[in-house]
């Protein structure tokens, strides 16, 4: 029974003769999702069991050996950018980069906003020395950016298995890493805790401007709170100035792994090894506690056996609707961008999403994006790249051609860390013939999300005036890398098949246009009609992008990338998570079989995801809620009672899934507490 004949039954309960109208159909549909919702709450038995997987991730630490003085393996001193105060160079461990210029230096070059300050405070002294300001902070000529650090090392990609060999670990740039917890190491041995933003590697001979990074390369972590780096800054006793920050120690990891936002409860979480699967048990929170099972480096390491619930996270959703146009530069002068296809023209209107990071290599989405290209994911490479493509067509303002939007769409088949509800929906718009006697020419879509990148700060590239007059260039090192990434969901309204074979002529110079023979009217032998495709009121996923320099903050849809049918848009409420105990040595499987929150019914043709036998207590509980709002209250309690009655019923058949001839008993038993508590989770040891 799907959503039309569910709303079908319930016009028939409440009227002899309904006459429906657009407005009666879509308050009927919000009573009908209520009651699924509410469904799921209070007989979860009536909703079929999932599977989720995800993957433990070991922690991650600085290696000290990974140095100049490496007794099998040593690492060239010309690959380090600094040494320690012994004279050893240890390449596997983080400083703080340099505001400007744009190589890293020693400090001479104060941020800009230092260097103000230091002209009418007392030098190197407290901030409360000659003003009224309550803090013990100091004021330093000291220009690293406190968001930003490098790892210490630089080289080609030869030279980083070199680096590898001595004990080094090549930082991901795949997202994995993104919002995993990181903590850095002060001079003091002082461990502060902070939480990974991006990290990416770039050139620093081309400031990470080229997609194809020659070398050296090095890497660098964007962190998510500033560091007070200046308070560890190296002091020059006989300039009585400070040099740069030391390079620090840092460990990553994760304390809580986070289910899908969907997910409601979980029944079982079992590892599945190579050489066998066992299952981990589920204390409470509380419980965990108690075994002070939450501090993540006090615990021992290996195979999980225990899991407990811990925090939630939801992640901001944009409130403000993208925009939306054709002629994406402008009908004077500027390159067309046109409608390629494969995807046929029509109406569309565009729904956006911020996100973080990346889950396991595994949870992918099923759908290929672009028809004519390999599947390629560049977060294996190796070199500078970024969620973003160079809009617009060939054009001598822009320093190479665009590559396209193969970027956009590789980057959406990983699930992300974390997702935020959706934004408003954007205006509708159709992909249009500008002028049938003109060449018939399409032009593309523009759209513009709201410019996260902008709004946390984070463009970092601009210019400003000088007080002596002129202009000086800025370049703040979280450019382009604010760690948030913008997924596109489209909706389709309409389909165009006239102009289906014009793709190929509405092509630009340089660029091929491309369609399916196959569903070309007039191709071949049989003479097929034209195509025909699904018109869904869903939005579904069709790419994912950084907010960049390059990219102007917009997305172009020139029907290149197809949406995939299988990832519908969601309405993401948060994340739940959970800890594990041991810490996990190494990677795991983990397979949860869990009761998922449904998808809404959007489309007339949505089943809902329960039981056959559990659709008449669905339509009951829907019809109680239109009672309601019609003001009959006794109807309405009739009709709840209808629908206790039901779940009753249903609860004797799928409240169990042994047989009904296997009797079992049903009875009160008083709490107890957990069997764990029996035996200890933690050994003391008494320490001389």
């Amino acid at each position: 029974m799907n959503l039309a004949e569910i709303r079908t039954r319930i016009f028939n309960q409440i009227d002899w003769a309904p006459t429906t109208s657009t407005e009666a159909v879509t308050r009927t549909n919000d009573f009908i999702n209520r009651a699924y919702e509410q469904l799921c709450l209070e007989a979860p038995f009536c909703f079929f069991e999932s599977e989720v997987k995800l993957s433990t991730e070991p922690d991650i630490k600085s290696n000290d050996s990974c140095s100049t003085d490496n007794a099998t393996d040593p690492i060239p001193p010309a690959h380090i950018h600094f040494f320690e105060t012994s004279g050893v160079g240890i390449a596997d461990r983080l400083f703080f980069m340099d505001e400007w210029p744009e190589h890293p230096s020693t400090g001479a070059f104060p941020t800009q906003r230092y260097a103000e300050e230091m002209d009418w405070m007392v030098a190197n002294g407290p901030i409360g020395a000659d003003t009224t300001q309550d803090t013990n902070e100091s004021i330093r000529n000291f220009g690293p950016n406190p968001w930003v650090l490098m790892w210490n090392f630089v080289g080609g990609k030869a030279d980083w298995q070199a680096f590898v060999n001595a004990g080094g670990i090549i930082p991901a740039i795949d997202g994995s890493w993104d919002g995993r917890k990181i903590d850095l190491q002060d001079p003091n041995g002082e461990w502060h805790t902070n939480r990974v933003r991006e990290v990416w590697c770039f050139s620093p001979e081309k400031g990470g401007e080229k997609e194809s990074a020659p070398t050296p390369l090095t890497y660098c972590l964007a962190l998510w709170y500033p560091f007070p780096a200046e308070q560890f800054a190296i002091i020059n006793k006989k300039t009585d100035t400070y040099g740069h920050a030391p390079t620090y120690k840092y460990r990553i990891y994760t304390e809580e792994y986070y289910f899908p936002d969907d997910m409601i409860k979980a029944h079982s979480i079992v590892i599945n090894d190579q050489n066998r699967t066992y299952p981990i048990d589920v204390i409470l929170q509380e419980e965990a506690e108690q075994f002070s099972l939450t501090d993540h480096f006090e615990m021992a390491s290996g195979i999980p056996s225990v899991s407990y619930r811990r925090s939630h996270f939801q992640l901001p959703a944009p409130n403000t609707a993208p925009a939306v146009m054709q002629y994406a530069y402008g009908e004077e002068g500027g390159d067309s961008i046109m409608w390629r296809g494969p995807e046929p023209p029509g109406t569309f209107s565009y729904v956006v999403t911020y996100c973080i990071g990346a889950r396991d290599l595994y949870n992918r989405h099923p759908g290929p994006a672009m028809f004519d290209e390999n599947y390629t994911n560049n977060f294996f490479k190796n070199e500078a790249i970024d969620f973003s493509y160079i809009p617009g067509g060939p054009s001598a303002d822009l320093a190479y051609n665009p590559p396209g939007p193969s970027q956009p769409a590789a980057n959406r088949f990983r699930e992300p860390l974390w997702e935020s509800a959706p934004s408003p929906i954007s205006a509708e718009i159709t992909v249009t013939i500008p002028d049938e006697s003109m060449s018939p020419a399409m032009y593309a879509i523009t759209i513009q999300p709201p410019n996260i990148a902008f709004m946390l700060g984070m463009l970092g590239k601009g210019r400003f005036a000088e007080s002596g007059g002129g202009e000086k260039l800025f370049l703040r090192r979280f450019f382009d890398h604010c760690g948030i990434r913008v997924r596109i969901y489209r909706r389709r309204h309409t389909q165009d098949w006239d102009n289906y074979p014009k793709l190929v002529s509405a092509a630009p110079a340089g660029a091929a246009g491309a369609i399916y023979e196959s569903l070309e009217a007039g191709f071949g032998t049989m003479n097929p009609p034209p195509g025909h495709i699904e018109i869904s009121d869903a939005y579904y996923l069709q790419a994912e992008l950084q907010l960049t320099d390059k990219n102007r903050g917009l997305f172009i849809d020139d029907g290149q990338i197809h949406p995939d049918y299988n990832r519908r848009l969601r309405d993401v409420h948060g994340y739940q998570s959970m800890g594990l105990y041991p810490v996990p040595d190494k990677r795991y499987k983990l397979k949860v079989r869990c009761l998922r929150r449904p998808p809404k019914l959007v489309d007339d043709q949505d089943a809902p995801l329960i039981h056959a036998e559990a659709c008449n207590a669905l339509i009951d509980l829907a019809a109680s809620y239109w009672y309601e709002a019609e003001g009959v209250p006794e109807m309405a309690v009739r009709m709840r009672e209808r629908y206790d009655r039901g779940i009753f019923d249903l609860k004797k058949r799928y409240g169990n899934l042994q047989s009904q001839a296997n009797p079992h008993l049903k009875r009160l038993s008083r709490a107890k507490a957990g069997f764990r508590r029996t035996r200890p989770l933690r050994k003391w040891w008494t320490l001389p």
